[in-house]
């Protein structure tokens, strides 16, 4: 669980309110229902699984239109 595993023992984030990438990506899950809700992807595996859904997740966001670039 990563990071988030840190944030539901804060209490900051519901264990409930989370959902697995493979259902939300197979249609079987809903994703963000407003602009104020947040989507945040905690993966954890090896560095190549990491960029693979990285350039996964930037080639659909582009293709939508949305997004915001951050330089680094």
């Amino acid at each position: 669980m990563g990071e988030t595993k840190s944030a539901i023992r804060a209490d900051i984030l519901g264990k409930n309110s989370l959902t697995e990438i493979g259902p939300f990506l197979l249609g079987n899950a809903k994703g963000r229902t407003s602009d104020v809700e947040m989507t945040i992807f905690d993966s954890t595996g090896i560095a190549l699984q990491d960029l693979a859904v990285s350039k996964y997740i930037v080639s659909k966001a582009e293709e939508m239109n949305v997004g915001t670039i951050v330089q680094i």
